[in-house]
């Protein structure tokens, strides 16, 4: 059976070198305008001469412009580190917008999309929130990949606690349990499609350590499926309806690409998706806790000393610089899985 992730194409690269040097050196290839060019053509299908200029030229200013910000970060105090490693991928995100069908309207929503109130008190890391405005580089960067507006479903400003992003958040799931004795909210899934002779059906098979619990999961919560159910009361794999093997574009209506967190754990093993579970009224694509993570964090650096002095001396100072290092790697790698429209890993066998 054929295996579904976010992307058709999957690249699992070997490498015994630094992962994150790895994919950053690769992303410093993106500032070049004419390699950028010739992505946007062969995956992206973007082929109008002057439209194809201009996107890569800014494309590749802005990598550049993310670069600096990287090299800044690393060379700098790794307390502020988070000030230039959030607007390095600000920029990336605007990379998104650019290739995507909403370009035209980035010159409109030049600015974060996201707020933060620096006046009220800070208590802890979870319960500090954010809020997404109407307009934005990140609710039109989640218009790009999602497919709808983030608001669809609630009115602008939109409060979220940080306490709903950090359990989204794959490469520091082991960090946010020892900080907070909660787990992440993340559900492994192999998922793939059955196709016989005259039809066909996605199939969602729960490959996690706890199947009793899984039974208790409202399927309505899982952000990637749409109208998928348990085959029976007792199952661990979640099914579409069968549908004619000539209307493939329906089935695939049942999966929200951009909500498959994929991972691999080595070159041997195989890719499995983790599947958001959420109850909040809008989509977590996984570049967006990660982005929201950095932008919170930015905003303690730049306006709450205080508040910054109390997360260095608590719980959480381990989880945020995990967050640093193996957030950072996961958002650089997303993005070049979304360039190349590939889901990219780097493995050391």
């Amino acid at each position: 059976m054929e295996r579904t992730n976010r992307y058709k194409e999957v690249s699992v690269v070997t490498s015994q070198l630094d992962p994150l040097e790895d994919v950053t050196c690769w992303i410093e290839g993106l500032t070049s305008a004419n390699y950028v060019k010739d992505l946007l053509k062969s995956k992206h299908n973007i082929t109008t001469n002057i439209n194809i200029r201009q996107r890569s030229e800014t494309i590749a200013d802005l990598v550049g412009i993310s670069c600096k910000y990287l090299e800044q970060a690393r060379k700098g105090p790794e307390e502020v580190s988070f000030l230039p490693l959030y607007y390095a991928c600000l920029n990336l995100i605007k990379c998104y917008i650019i290739v995507g069908p909403y370009s035209s309207l980035l010159a409109q929503n030049r600015l974060h999309g996201i707020s933060y109130d620096p006046n009220k008190d800070f208590k802890s890391l979870d319960e500090d929130i954010i809020q997404f405005q109407k307009r934005g580089a990140i609710p039109l960067f989640y218009h790009t990949v999602v497919g709808q507006s983030m608001f669809q479903n609630v009115n602008p400003p939109y409060s979220i606690s940080m306490h709903d992003i950090y359990p989204y958040i794959v490469n520091i799931g082991a960090e946010y349990r020892m900080a907070t004795r909660s787990k992440n909210k993340l559900i492994p899934f192999v998922i793939t499609i059955n196709q016989q002779p005259q039809h066909q059906r996605i199939e969602a098979a729960y490959v996690g350590i706890n199947p009793q619990a899984f039974k208790s999961v409202r399927i309505r919560t899982l952000q990637a499926f749409k109208g998928l159910k348990r085959e029976n009361k007792n199952s661990n794999e979640l099914i579409s309806r069968w549908y004619s093997t000539t209307d493939t574009t329906s089935m695939m209506a049942c999966l929200r690409p951009a909500m498959l967190y994929g991972y691999r754990q080595s070159q041997s093993a195989e890719v499995f998706n983790f599947v958001p579970s959420s109850t909040l009224n809008i989509f977590l694509p996984e570049e967006l806790p990660l982005v929201c993570a950095f932008y919170h964090m930015s905003n303690i650096v730049r306006y709450n000393p205080d508040g910054l002095k109390k997360l260095a001396d608590s719980k959480y100072w381990p989880l945020l610089l995990v967050l640093r290092r193996h957030g950072l790697y996961k958002f650089l790698l997303l993005f070049w899985s979304y360039m190349n429209q590939c889901c990219t890993y780097i493995t050391p066998d």
